[in-house]
């Protein structure tokens, strides 16, 4: 690992903004060349005289100097070719000076071998490299193919002893192994100091006078910042849960930043897309964050088809927070402990949901405040992983209670057709219908399809109505429906303060999941890192998740047992400081009542209109 490393996902630009207070090695009696030039190209020696000649020999590089004063760049060190194929190792940077001085820049450069025993093409590609284009780019800005630069970079990376690009790029930036002229222009590497200085030198107009920002941005006086990958579905079926979790997550970065970071060290984060309809998709995500060498993971409503997806994450050993609901991912955790033991799951599973349901239809007609019409439950789910909420424990609570499960439909996860489960309610008439149905779009279509021909049923649905896309999907068809969450934004004084500060933040009030959720996990990581003091002691920060209880805005998180998830209350405990509660919301007049549990409800069972339609 370099000492400087900061990297993006692959196919991002990378961005170095670093000082270099370290003039380029050299031997311990060796003055190292050195001169001063103005914004007027003025030269002025410093030492013996050296410095001057070798400008003589490379006025480019005044030029080069000059440019480092007209745009916002600091300092830059770079490798310029000189003859019989050697190089200078270039350090250039700006020249303290009093108020009202001219501005200038201190350029020193020394001869040196190939660094690493890295050839000039060698050099071409990994300049580029660090730049953030792919082999393919890569190819066409020096005229070659994408195979012969594919073996340029095997050998780039067995030169430099690094496993991946982004950490050959890390220590390419941090030893100042980029060479100017930048090949192709420094327009193809705009995001690197380098190539602001260099489109500026060539009297080609820079798109910013700043470079691009990305975490590799680094001045070196900084302390180092801990940084967090997130792999979140910004794009696709599942972009509005991938919203939820990114601005949750950013609202726990900017507020963990204004308390001045971890020890006065800020935290950055990596957003990679990952799209979790398409085969392997979070497999490649993830790939791409230990690619980037982040510090800790969080993901959201995402999960791996089976081990295999886990296999890069386990090999890299950083910790994981996902906030899926799922079962089947503690049962691996539990049983791969040595491998998947970094892995945590921030919610309870969706194993109790069956069971929440019972509970709750019992005690609202136990409460007089819902007449059941009979004794018949109608199911409908999806058959994807985690979706399967009608459990033999579910069935053997509904029948302890008296109630008859009259069928279980299965619908597609996407473009579900609608038209079996209508028309099956139509014929039963059941006194309840529990839709577990996670995607927001395909819960709104069954609620449009239900209220045009409605019975006296009572809709119970499950997570899909906590992301704020579902009420606009719905429309009037959402108002009555009731639905739940194994972890929701608690409506308490938390709760509140976290509502208020995301709609500062963003215009828009939070969901009563994700967004909760993602503001938690960073906070639930920030706290360990605090305690074990470096982010890079992976076991020790994952020891510290399990150690701990942490009470955020979607209740407490304790993760230390066997399966590292949430635990659910009063499913799983009835402690309500250790788990997360099992809310049961309703939709009234489009607002969000939390009904159950207690002390959390802060509103009252309504009938739903449909009940007073023929």
């Amino acid at each position: 690992m370099s000492r400087g490393r900061r990297t993006a996902a692959p196919g991002a630009a990378y961005a170095c903004h670093v000082v270099g207070s370290q003039p380029p090695p050299a031997a311990a009696d060796e003055v190292v060349p050195s001169a001063v030039v103005d914004a007027s190209g003025a030269v002025e020696e410093l030492n013996d005289g050296r410095g001057r000649r070798l400008l003589e020999i490379h006025p480019r590089l005044v030029d080069y100097a000059r440019a480092l004063l007209a745009c916002d760049v600091n300092a830059v060190r770079f490798l310029w070719p000189d003859r019989r194929d050697g190089w200078l190792a270039v350090h250039m940077r700006h020249l303290p000076r009093a108020v009202g001085a001219v501005p200038a820049a201190v350029v020193e450069a020394l001869p040196v071998a190939a660094p690493h025993q890295l050839t000039p093409r060698e050099l071409d590609v990994l300049t580029l490299l660090a730049g953030g284009l792919s082999n393919p780019e890569i190819a066409a800005h020096l005229g070659a193919s994408p195979r012969t630069v594919s073996t340029h970079v095997e050998r780039i990376l067995g030169k430099l002893g690094r496993a991946s690009r982004t950490a050959a790029a890390s220590l390419a930036i941090e030893e100042g192994l980029l060479r100017l002229p930048v090949p192709g222009g420094g327009r193809c590497v705009e995001g690197l100091p380098i190539g602001l200085v260099d489109e500026t030198a060539e009297g080609r107009r820079p798109r910013s006078r700043r470079p691009a920002y990305h975490p590799a941005a680094r001045v070196r006086s900084r302390p180092r910042p801990y940084l967090v990958g997130s792999a979140f579905p910004l794009t696709g079926p599942a972009r509005a849960d991938g919203t939820e979790l990114r601005n949750g997550s950013g609202l726990a970065l900017a507020d963990i930043n204004a308390r001045g970071g971890i020890a006065g060290r800020p935290v950055e984060q990596v957003v990679v897309d990952v799209d979790i309809s398409a085969p392997a998709g979070v497999a490649r995500a993830l790939r791409g964050l230990v690619d980037a060498e982040v510090d800790a993971i969080t993901t959201g409503y995402a999960f791996a088809e089976d081990l295999a997806g886990y296999e890069d994450v386990a090999a890299y050993g950083c910790p994981l927070l996902h906030s899926m609901t799922s079962e089947l991912q503690t049962q691996w955790v539990r049983d791969e402990r040595q491998r998947l033991g970094q892995i945590f799951q921030a919610g309870p599973t969706e194993i109790h949901y069956g069971t929440g349901f019972i509970r709750f239809i019992d005690a609202l007609a136990a409460s007089g405040d819902w007449p059941p019409p009979n004794r018949r439950l109608l199911f409908v789910e999806t058959d994807v992983a985690g979706g399967h909420t009608t459990r033999p424990e579910t069935i053997d609570a509904a029948e302890r209670s008296g109630w008859t499960v009259e069928s279980l439909i299965t619908v597609e996860t996407y473009d579900a057709d609608w038209g079996a489960a209508l028309a099956q309610i139509q014929r039963s008439e059941p006194a309840a219908v529990m839709v577990a149905h996670f995607v927001p779009a395909e819960m709104a279509a069954f609620l449009r399809g239900f209220t045009a021909s409605p019975t006296r049923s009572l809709v119970y649905g499950v997570y899909a109505p906590s992301v704020p896309e579902f009420l606009n999907l719905a429309g009037p068809a959402a108002d009555g429906v009731v639905w739940a969450t194994v972890t929701g934004v608690y409506g308490d004084r938390i709760g509140a303060a976290f509502a208020q500060r995301y709609r500062e933040a963003y215009g828009v009030s939070p969901g009563r999941s994700l967004a909760g959720i993602s503001y938690d996990q960073l906070n639930l990581l920030a706290s360990a890192w605090a305690r074990v003091g470096n982010p890079r002691a992976f076991r020790d920060v994952s020891a510290e998740l399990r150690r701990t209880a942490h009470r955020g805005v979607n209740g407490t998180y304790f993760l230390g047992h066997d399966r590292q998830c949430g635990l659910a209350y009063p499913d799983e405990t009835p402690d309500p400081s250790l788990g997360q509660a099992h809310l049961v919301f309703q939709i009234q007049a489009g607002e969000q009542r939390i009904l159950h549990p207690l002390p959390y409800a802060d509103g009252t069972f309504r009938t739903p209109s449909w009940f007073a339609e023929p």
